[in-house]
């Protein structure tokens, strides 16, 4: 089946089509064009070039030609208090710059929506290039993630700690062996945290010298407990050396446990690591690295930056699935530009900490754009915060304790 686009000014034929695997030289022909980046013909690990040939990978085409795409990996995200949900991970979501503003991009992005909802997932989720292009397909942002940078002249662990495991390195087999698994285990009780697809995992064990922008290969190390690993880091090392010696950074690209102790003491064994004058990584908002030095100035945050975006395909699926800290009841106003039909109002009842949703003719006593639902959802933002930047109308109070969470959504790996 093809879609026709529209806003083609009447100049030639569009449409939206499936993938295929003749599109594959095109579609990198986009992806550089569009984003600027040369693909590396050594490279045979490409996971979003992989995703294409998944369920959700389209093409559009103007007379013929293939000149913009998209794609997802199926996934799994996290929610509040629940199992994870099934999710489409947009990516590599691209127009050629010579073919936009045609509603290439408007046309791709409703298709693949569309047959994601009837497909049945619940959610989609994306890692944005740009801010302000997903909004108005209903994403909103559902994570942040904090670059944090720790001076280890300064990281003096509290004099109270004491390490309850132990720390060695793994070799890249063994890394395959466990990590996936535990990462996927660590990560169900984070909010908007994604499962990693074995493209991925394959990409980052592959470590490209492409990869590694001027640092180290991978180092992989692992914390135990009582014989059980329970917690896993990879990190690269970048060797500078001045006039008074050494001062090696530590980069670190995952970092996550079973439980926060252990993965504490893993951050504790790379701020100790011999030449290393900077240890830098990605964090939580919720992050406990401050808390485990006698100086909290040790750490700094360098920056905030949106990480992971979520849209909600199946309002009453979805608010149903998670678990709510308060009962009662809530009548939600969903506003929804991309899907109209699901546009309207929604009554969740909450016992026990579950929710039952179903739709009503009642009037909402919140109402939001689908964007600011996801934002809510997954607790990135208390919807007061919304209502005080005009984004939501009603009843702020009352849906800020209903969706209030335990942890800080968050998420690490780009897609």
């Amino acid at each position: 089946m093809v879609w026709p686009v529209g806003n083609n000014h009447g100049m030639c034929s569009s449409t939206v089509r499936r993938f295929t695997s003749d599109d594959r030289p095109r579609i990198k022909y986009i992806d550089s064009r569009a984003f600027g980046v040369a693909p590396d013909p050594d490279d045979m690990v490409e996971p979003w070039l992989d995703s294409y040939g998944g369920s959700w990978g389209y093409v559009a085409e103007i007379d013929g030609e293939v000149v913009g795409g998209t794609a997802a990996f199926d996934m799994e995200v996290s929610i509040p208090g629940s199992d994870p949900l099934p999710a489409g991970g947009v990516t590599g979501v691209g127009v050629l710059p010579t073919h936009r503003r045609r509603g290439l991009l408007n046309s791709l992005m409703q298709r693949q929506l569309s047959d994601m909802r009837s497909g049945g997932l619940v959610m989609a989720t994306l890692t944005a290039s740009e801010a302000p292009i997903y909004g108005r397909f209903g994403f909103g942002r559902i994570a942040v993630s904090a670059k944090r940078e720790i001076d280890t002249t300064r990281a003096q662990l509290r004099e109270d700690f004491t390490p309850s495991g132990s720390v060695r390195f793994i070799d890249v087999e063994e890394a395959r062996r466990v990590m996936p698994g535990l990462r996927r285990r660590s990560g169900r009780d984070i909010p908007a945290m994604v499962t990693v697809p074995d493209s991925i995992w394959e990409r980052i064990f592959a470590d490209y010298e492409a990869d590694r922008d001027g640092a180290s290969d991978r180092f992989y190390a692992v914390h135990e407990t009582a014989g059980e690993i329970d917690a896993c880091v990879m990190y690269r090392v970048v060797s500078t050396w001045t006039e008074r010696g050494p001062s090696y950074t530590v980069k670190v690209s995952m970092a996550f446990g079973l439980n926060r102790r252990a993965e504490m003491e893993l951050w504790a064994f790379v701020t100790s690591l011999d030449l290393v004058r900077k240890v830098e990584g990605f964090r939580p908002s919720d992050d406990f690295l401050e808390w485990m030095f006698s100086d909290m100035r040790a750490v700094e945050t360098v920056s905030v930056q949106d990480h992971n975006w979520g849209r909600i395909l199946d309002p009453v699926a979805a608010f149903e699935a998670r678990t709510y800290p308060v009962d009662g009841q809530l009548v939600i106003g969903f506003r929804d530009r991309t899907f109209e039909d699901q546009s309207g109002a929604y009554r969740l009842t909450i016992a026990d900490g579950r929710g039952r949703c179903e739709r009503c003719d009642d009037q909402p006593s919140i109402v939001a754009d689908a964007a600011d639902w996801a934002s809510v959802y997954f607790g990135a933002v208390d919807a007061r915060v919304l209502a005080a930047a005009g984004r939501v109308e009603g009843d702020a109070d009352r849906a800020a304790l209903h969706f209030a969470t335990d942890r800080a959504p968050f998420s690490d790996v780009n897609y």
